[in-house]
Parts: C-alpha cells; sequence; structure tokens
C-alpha cells in the first residue's frame, strides 16, 4: 500500500508555480476606494463621538437631579419646633452663619422618656439670628418655623433645618 503524504507522488498542487498577471488600479479606482474608506472612518468615528457625548449628557443629567434633590429641594417644606432657645453662635471658617439649639418643650414636658438630643438648626439670614440671640437671653418661649433638607451645603449652615421664621406665643 502507498503512502498518501509521499512526496515522490504526484498531487493536484505540485505542479509549477502559475504567477497569476498583477492589475494595477487605475488612479481613480484609487482615490474612490481612499473616499470609501474615510467615509467609513468618519461615520464609526461620529457614532462613538454621539455615544460618548450621549452618555456624558445623561451621566451629567443624572448628576444634576441628585444634587437637585439632595442639597436644594427640602423633604419637609414647613415645619414647626417650639421650646427654649439654649444657645445662638455665629460659626464658620469661610461662610459665617448663625447656628443654634432648641431645647423641646414636648421633651421637657414628658418625664418619662428619656432626654432626646437638643433641635439644632441653621438660620436662613443673619437677621433671623440675631433676632434668636436677643430671645436667648429673654428666656421666652418661642415657636421656630423651618424646613429640613436632606444635605448640607456650607453657606446654608452645618445643619439640615433651616429656620425661616421665629415667633413668640
Amino acid at each position: 500500500m502507498a503512502n498518501i503524504d509521499d512526496d515522490d507522488d504526484y498531487d493536484f498542487f505540485d505542479g509549477p508555480d502559475i504567477e497569476l498577471p498583477v492589475v494595477e488600479p487605475t488612479p481613480e479606482e484609487i482615490e474612490e476606494k481612499q473616499e470609501k474608506e474615510e467615509t467609513i472612518a468618519v461615520i464609526h468615528n461620529h457614532k462613538w463621538r454621539n455615544f460618548a457625548l450621549s452618555l456624558v449628557a445623561v451621566i451629567c443629567a443624572a448628576l444634576a437631579i441628585f444634587i437637585y434633590f439632595k442639597f436644594f429641594n427640602p423633604f419637609v417644606d414647613d415645619a414647626i419646633e417650639q421650646g427654649y432657645i439654649m444657645k445662638v453662635e455665629r460659626r464658620g471658617l469661610i461662610f459665617k452663619t448663625y447656628e443654634g439649639e432648641l431645647v423641646s418643650t414636648t421633651q421637657l414636658k414628658n418625664s418619662d422618656q428619656t432626654f432626646k438630643r437638643d433641635f439644632t438648626f441653621s438660620f436662613a439670614n443673619d437677621s433671623l439670628g440675631r433676632e434668636a440671640m436677643r430671645l436667648q437671653t429673654t428666656g421666652e418661649l418661642v415657636t421656630l418655623h423651618y424646613v429640613s433638607y436632606d444635605g448640607k451645603i456650607p453657606w446654608r449652615g452645618a445643619s439640615n433645618n433651616i429656620v425661616t421664621s421665629i415667633s413668640v406665643p
């Protein structure tokens, strides 16, 4: 039996190499081919650029919505706390804001519960802070109207609770 892979046997592909004639493209064909390649490259680049710009726009929009709801949209629009102002001070390194603490009347009336932490707040403007300092020295019962935010911003104060008005009952 003869070996199929034997080099002495004649194979179909073992003939002399035939060189095919090289056809040179015309300058018009070369220019047309280059234009097609450039068009494909430009379309491909535009697709990626559009995708990247769309992705950046979606991320920026999501970030803007998050920042709005976290720092600028109050989750408590109008609330009231009544009690005695214990401390009012103006503090801050760069942004000076008035900060205060209030002991709630509900905490003072209910002696069965353990004393919770004081109600801390910041003031919406300096005139409210000065008014609270005056009321602190008199020891009067006050009612604070405030809004609460989820996040703190340095120029708004060190507290999530921002007092919008003070009244004496």
